[in-house]
């Protein structure tokens, strides 16, 4: 009979099953139910769920033996073998089974495949079980690298979320996932806006487009909206948040019906020197749509004007610098320049497209001023300051009370470069009070006089710093060329302050008003007793000021000769209403009145007008408190009940 197997095979074949160690073939193990994820196309088979590291319990299904006896049985992972060997006795039944072993927690500690197997050994024969592969995950999507940025469509890329876009797609956006590496089925992608989840999806099918909504309520306010994604694998490997995309969103309809601006400093046809000093103003008038948070832009010749200005009120108004009007090289005039502005909403702008062409002339009489934003106040450094001089004192720019009644002079060397023509007003305390007109034939080193009216001083009044200077005008423009200020001090002015006055004095007949006990009025801030005193109204300069207010006793009508333990020194701060009708003061009667005894009382009280300290009239009057016929007695403190 004829064989495919030769004659050596059947004898191998034979002593194979002769000496053979009686195990029959041993089955893989297992892992419980809830330890692996179910297999799909596409993925890893026998996937270890979550968590790694950790250990595991390995399940060895029910296997018989040959022979009766003891057998023993050991976990091998890979070519390891680990843990004790367990021993037991066979024959065995189902329901001793399934042996339990562990799986120590480095095994799974480490992303790739995992062979186990179980071994038994028998009379000192081992035998492996089929292997069980599983494979352990732990590298999220994108091999755990933070994936790029979100997609937007082209016009959100370029412009944001405008209201427009929102109106005209259904109030939704479309943001799409970039490619990542290492894609797998199950594979979970979230996205947030800010803090909210605008929503997730699970990656069934990966030729499906990776897109998800933005839909507008998940938009709550308007501004920058950071957006990220994350990537996290069926695994439950979570990776990190994916580059932000950064998009603004802007609820509201855009800016529209954007009317040209004004410059209310240009209604006279004309921008000065003073405008340009005082800084351009530009107004910009109430448009449709309007949003808090919008800003205008301001630009001069094309060129944009400092910072944007924050709009919350209208009409808004920006200033164009005095160094941009003039600009650089310095361009005084006359000429043409256009103004506009611009709408600034986020990163989006929405540009006035008529703008305002204005009419600049800067120039001036004498040297033109080198600060780059010259301040008036302050004035022009190289024009020549101004020297005062009294009648009679001697000191330079004093105008004392020797002088009072005279007029006083003033003069400046002419500036270099003077014109015929031009002319220079002298500003006494802001007022004109005389000029000069260059006639053109000064010489060198020519001194321009002035003079000041007594009339002039007097009206300027005291004042310890009051400012004098002259500005230069010419016949071409309307332009004025100041100089720096001197302050000169004047203190011969004569002011009269409203009187303080006794109230409640004693009528005598032969004595006249005497200060007496009748004169005494209950103190309103204690149990003693006061003398009023009461200051006229009608000087409005008191208001709001600390006046220091002086009593003294003096044994003689004169008030040369001072009482001891008499003298009292207060303030009072009158309101400007108090000012205008008068208002009243108090000085305890104890000790200061009640010191005099027999004598008189004076009250005065010191203001500062204008920075120089002004004393009022003296109010000298007879004062007796004394009780006649008793001893010496007084007026008492508090009257008896």
């Amino acid at each position: 009979m004829s064989s495919s197997i030769t004659a050596g095979q059947a004898r191998l074949n034979y002593r194979k099953k002769r000496f053979s160690p009686g195990i029959k073939a041993l089955a893989a193990p297992s892992f419980g139910s809830d330890s692996l994820l179910p297999d799909i196309p596409g993925d890893h088979k026998n996937m270890l769920k979550r968590p790694h590291g950790e250990e595991r319990t390995v399940e060895v299904p029910y296997f018989e033996l040959e022979r009766a006896g003891s057998a023993k049985i050991q976990l091998l992972v890979g070519n390891d073998l680990v843990g004790a060997p367990q021993t037991y006795v066979f024959p065995l039944t189902p329901a001793d089974f399934p042996k339990l072993f562990t799986l120590p927690a480095d095994y799974t500690r480490n992303n790739g495949e995992v062979i186990l197997r179980y071994r038994a050994i028998q009379f000192g024969n081992p035998y492996d079980s089929d292997p069980l592969t599983i494979y352990i995950d732990t590298v999220a999507p994108n091999l755990g690298q933070a994936g790029g940025p979100l997609e937007l469509p082209p016009e959100v890329e370029l412009e944001g979320v405008s209201r427009e876009y929102l109106d005209n797609n259904a109030g939704v956006v479309v943001l799409t996932i970039p490619a990542y590496s290492d894609p797998k089925p199950g594979d979970v992608i979230r996205v947030y806006a800010e803090s909210m989840e605008i929503g997730s999806f699970t990656r069934d099918d990966l030729a499906d487009p990776m897109v998800i909504d933005w839909p507008e309520d998940k938009m709550p306010h308007e501004g920058s909206y950071p957006l990220v994604y994350t990537l996290a694998d069926r695994t439950s490997n979570l990776g990190p948040r994916s580059t932000f995309k950064n998009v603004n969103v802007y609820l509201t309809s855009a800016p529209a019906n954007l009317k040209p601006p004004k410059v209310p400093q240009f209604d006279d046809g004309l921008i000065d020197l003073d405008d340009a000093e005082e800084g351009v103003g530009v107004q910009i008038d109430e448009y449709d749509n309007y949003a808090p948070g919008d800003v205008v832009q301001v630009s001069w010749a094309g060129v944009a004007v400092g910072f944007p200005v924050p709009i919350t009120k209208f009409p808004a108004f920006a200033t164009i610098p005095y160094i941009t009007v003039r600009e650089t090289p310095a361009d005084t005039g006359p000429k043409t320049r256009k103004v506009t502005y611009s709408i600034l909403r986020g990163p989006r702008t929405f540009d006035e497209p008529t703008g305002i062409d204005i009419e600049v002339d800067l120039n001036v009489g004498g040297p033109d001023n080198p600060a780059p934003d010259p301040d008036p106040e302050v004035g022009n450094p190289l024009l020549p300051v101004v020297t005062v001089q009294g009648a009679v004192s001697t000191t330079p720019n004093v105008i004392a009370p020797v002088d009072v009644g005279q007029p006083a002079t003033a003069s400046v060397d002419l500036y270099s470069g003077a014109l015929a023509d031009e002319v220079l007003h002298l500003w006494w305390n802001g007022v004109e009070v005389a000029t000069y007109e260059v006639t053109g034939s000064e010489g060198v080193g020519f001194k321009v006089p002035f003079t000041i009216a007594w009339a002039d001083i007097e009206a300027g009044g005291n004042m310890a710093a009051l400012p004098v200077r002259y500005v230069v005008s010419n016949p071409h423009n309307v332009n004025l060329n100041r100089s720096t200020i001197t302050n000169v001090a004047v203190s011969a002015v004569v002011v009269n302050l409203p009187a303080a006055t006794f109230l409640n004095m004693y009528n005598d007949p032969d004595e006249g008003p005497i200060i007496n006990c009748s004169t005494l009025r209950d103190d309103p801030n204690g149990p003693g007793k006061v003398i009023e005193v009461r200051v006229a109204g009608g000087e409005s300069r008191l208001a709001d000021q600390a006046l220091v207010f002086n009593f003294q006793g003096y044994s003689d009508a004169a008030g040369t000769q001072p009482i001891n333990d008499t003298k009292h020194e207060f303030s009072y701060t009158p309101t400007a209403q108090e000012a205008a009708a008068g208002f009243t003061v108090r000085v305890p009667y104890d000790p200061y009145v009640l010191n005099i005894r027999f004598g008189y009382g004076c009250i005065q009280y010191t203001a500062h007008i204008n920075g120089l300290p002004v004393e009022s009239p003296k109010e000298i009057k007879l004062t007796y408190v004394e009780l006649p016929g008793s001893g010496g007695e007084t007026c008492p403190v508090v009257f008896r009940r």
